[in-house]
Order: C-alpha cells, then sequence, then structure tokens
C-alpha cells in the first residue's frame, strides 16, 4: 500500500491530469497512517507505487469534519468523475481507525453461515408477510438490514462498527424516502448484538441469556432445562416437549399448536417469547426452512418471530438451511464472503455519505449514472451496501431533484404537528358553536331580562 499526503486542490488537480493523460505525479510512500490528515489535506492511497505508469488513487481518508466539504467540492468541481464515490472510496477518518490494518480483507463466517442465512431470509419474509415465501429474490435479501449486519461480521469480524452500520441504514432509507419497515430498527439491533456475541464468545464473561441459547443449540441441538425456564417460565414443561419433539412429524405439529394456545398473556418479554417461538418451531422443522408457515399467525404479534426460527435452524447441527429453496442460501453466503479491499476501485452506485450532501445542494440528486434505473446501490461503509427504491415507487411525480434531506423531514413533521393542532382547535370552536346552538335551542322562548338603568 503507498499513500501521499496531499491538499483538496491538488487531488482535483490529480483528476485534471488523469483526464489529459498527461502522467505528473510525486513519488509515492509506503506509510503507517496512523494519524487523521490535517484540516484541508486527505491522505491518498494507492495499491502500489503508480509514479510510473499513472493511475488514480482507489481510497481518500478524509477528517471527519472535512468530510462534507470534500464531497461538496467534489460534487462541483469534479467533472466527469460523478459520483465520486463510485470511483474512489472515501472514507471518514473515524471508520477508516476501525478498519486497519488495512489491505485485503478475506470474509469469514464461520459456523455461523447458516445462522446469517437464516436472519436474511427471516426478515425478508416477514416484511412480505409472508406473500412470497418461496420466491424472494437475492436483490430483496440484499436490500434487508440483516444482510448488511451479517456482511459487517463477516468482512471486519468486529461489533465496534454496528451501531455506525444501523444508523447510515436508517439514514439512507430516510434520505431516499423509503417505505416504513415493519420490524423496528431497535428489535433488529438486539438480534444483531446477540449475534455478534455468538460469533465471538468469552469465556471468562456470563454472557446474556439468548446468547447462551444460541450457542446451546449450536453445540448441542437444544437448550438446556436451565435456559428453558429462564426464557419460557412455566409454559410447557421442558422434559415434555423436548421428548415429544422426537416424534413423528404430525405429533411435533400438535405440540407446536398445544405451546401456541397455551401461551399467556402475561408473558410480557416479546423478545423471549419470539425466541421461544422460533426455537420450538425449529425443533418441529428439524434444521430445514420448510415450517416457516407455522409462525405466520403469530407475525403481527411477534414481527421478529421468522428471524429468531431462522437463526435457530441455522444454529442446528443437522441444519440444511444452506440447500433449502433451491441452493439460495449457497448464494447468500457466495455475497457475503466477496472479498473486499480499498486498494481496488467501489463497485456501488454512490456512498451513503455523498448521497447525503447531493441531496442537501441546491441541484438536489440530479442526473448520474447507475446500475439499475429503478433501484439504487448505496456503500453504507467500506464493502457493505444496501439496496434501495429509487425514486420511491410512492410517488408517479417525484422529481429525483427533489430533496429528501433530514431537515425537509423534519420540517414536514412540524407542519403536520401544526396542522394537527390547527384541526383540535378548531374543533374545539366547532364543539363550542354546537353547544351555544343547543342551549338556545333548549330555551326558544327565554326572556334575558335587563337591568333598568339607574
Amino acid at each position: 500500500m503507498q499513500s501521499l499526503l496531499i491538499s483538496k486542490k491538488e487531488f482535483l488537480g490529480l483528476l485534471s491530469v488523469f483526464e489529459r493523460q498527461q502522467p505528473r505525479l510525486p513519488f509515492l510512500r509506503t506509510r503507517d497512517i496512523s494519524q487523521p490528515p490535517p484540516p484541508g489535506e486527505l491522505w491518498a492511497i494507492w495499491a502500489e507505487d503508480e509514479s510510473e505508469k499513472f493511475d488514480l488513487p482507489t481510497a481518500l481518508v478524509v477528517d471527519d469534519a472535512d468530510l462534507s466539504e470534500f464531497l461538496a467540492m467534489s460534487v462541483t468541481f469534479a467533472g466527469t468523475f460523478s459520483p465520486i464515490s463510485s470511483f474512489f472510496h472515501i472514507v471518514p477518518w473515524s471508520v477508516f481507525r476501525l478498519m486497519q490494518p488495512c489491505g485485503e480483507w478475506r470474509p469469514s463466517a464461520g459456523v455461523l453461515s447458516s445462522a446469517f442465512v437464516g436472519a436474511i431470509r427471516g426478515e425478508a419474509m416477514a416484511e412480505t408477510r409472508g406473500r412470497t415465501r418461496d420466491a424472494i429474490s437475492l436483490r430483496n435479501l440484499a436490500s434487508t438490514l440483516s444482510y448488511s449486519a451479517a456482511r459487517v461480521l463477516v468482512l471486519y469480524g468486529r461489533s465496534s462498527m454496528m451501531d455506525l452500520l444501523f444508523q447510515r441504514w436508517s439514514e439512507a432509507r430516510l434520505l431516499t424516502g423509503q417505505g416504513r419497515r415493519f420490524i423496528s430498527l431497535e428489535a433488529l439491533e438486539v438480534i444483531w448484538d446477540t449475534l455478534a456475541q455468538v460469533s465471538q464468545p468469552r469465556e471468562d464473561v456470563k454472557s446474556p441469556l439468548l446468547v447462551r441459547a444460541c450457542l446451546e443449540i449450536q453445540r448441542y441441538g437444544v437448550v438446556s432445562a436451565g435456559v428453558w425456564e429462564s426464557l419460557a417460565g412455566r409454559l410447557m414443561d421442558y422434559d415434555v416437549i423436548h421428548r415429544d419433539m422426537t416424534q413423528r412429524k404430525e405429533k411435533r405439529i400438535r405440540v407446536f399448536e398445544r405451546f401456541l394456545h397455551s401461551q399467556s398473556s402475561e408473558y410480557d418479554d416479546p423478545i423471549h417469547r419470539a425466541f421461544v417461538s422460533g426455537y420450538i418451531a425449529c425443533l418441529v422443522s428439524g434444521g430445514s426452512w420448510s415450517h416457516a408457515d407455522l409462525l405466520l399467525p403469530l407475525l403481527e404479534e411477534l414481527p421478529t418471530v421468522l428471524i429468531w426460527y431462522g437463526i435457530c435452524v441455522g444454529l442446528c447441527p443437522q441444519s440444511t438451511l444452506l440447500a433449502d429453496g433451491g441452493g439460495i442460501g449457497h448464494h447468500i453466503v457466495r455475497e457475503l464472503l466477496r472479498p473486499h479491499s480499498i486498494l481496488s476501485r467501489p463497485h456501488f452506485d454512490m456512498s451513503c455519505d455523498e448521497l447525503k450532501v447531493r441531496l442537501n445542494s441546491a441541484n438536489g440528486l440530479g442526473p448520474f449514472v447507475r446500475w439499475n434505473s429503478n433501484l439504487l446501490s448505496l456503500e453504507l461503509l467500506p464493502g457493505v451496501n444496501s439496496w434501495v427504491v429509487w425514486p420511491p415507487k410512492d410517488s408517479d411525480e417525484l422529481d429525483e431533484r427533489r430533496i429528501y434531506s433530514r431537515q425537509a423531514y423534519e420540517s414536514f413533521a412540524q407542519f403536520g404537528l401544526d396542522l394537527e393542532r390547527l384541526r383540535e382547535r378548531y374543533r374545539a370552536m366547532l364543539n363550542k358553536v354546537a353547544s351555544l346552538e343547543s342551549a338556545e335551542s333548549s330555551y326558544p322562548n327565554r326572556q334575558i331580562k335587563r337591568r333598568p338603568r339607574s
């Protein structure tokens, strides 16, 4: 890896030189980029010494405080290199610091690859309410938050970037006017925090209850009696349910139906209840996706139940999840394990950071080259992307230059609140007028006596 500390103006000069095909590049040095770039400057990174043949850098590391200004300058002056983040990985220093050591990342999912696939399929099926159980495309699966979260874990192997991913994923959907998701962001955070701890278990620390349950399913195929009692309480006897789950399939399904009827309304922890329901359905299926339909009646009450079902199925030692559905699980794992390096060119339409800057500009998003006329591939973190519909489907007359910025969203939200207050005042006035009219109609012949003037 070669790097050079340059100013923003010098970077624009490199673009100009490259367009004119006039090689002129200072010598590069192999450096350990351990400090953020000074204000007004950036780290330009090459895969190797390009002083002779001259090629543009593949990544630019920018100080967080300068990121928006640099992107705005690039949008205005970068010419035909637009979107600028489709040619260069533009990485804020706070993210680059978490990514080091730099180079090529070779993802590894280990024994959790099937569990990741189960979570991704569960979220996709829940978002469609089960209407497309066997016809979900890879594009739909790649648009889930679970896909992006799994990519972070297999690519970087650390959960420290997960908070940033959740923030950027929700921000990207807000900026592009996507519809409301069925599963809340908070519920997905709980799930992926659990899987992050399962991927890196610590023997010296007592793990949370859901983490212990997942580790037991991974090792033994079932949870222990102690974990079951902590999760399910007295809903069903542990020995009875696990003994009956060794019977033929019809018997297992009846046990599951009996479990559904035995659930108490006082069982007020929806996360544990969703996990237990998914776990019992997993025991019915024997490690396959074939019994996901059993959980569809619970979706409205427990939106994450299909995700927990997919995770439990994927964790089972006898899981067949990768081969189910025509081998769609193998395709998901192939995409999750795709190597990534900031020393190679991006393969997305635009980064989330550039999208935000463009939408906040006077010209809006404007025309730009992309892979698909109806979809936008956004880079949330280096090597981690998500697909969004653009323009959004809910507006036939939407101009792509319309600004979907956070400020605009908040302004519309405030306008809605003001309008609702105005409606309340109008209703109060109508009620007052109606009460006065009712009082007058009750006493039609009443004469109002006036006191004589003194």
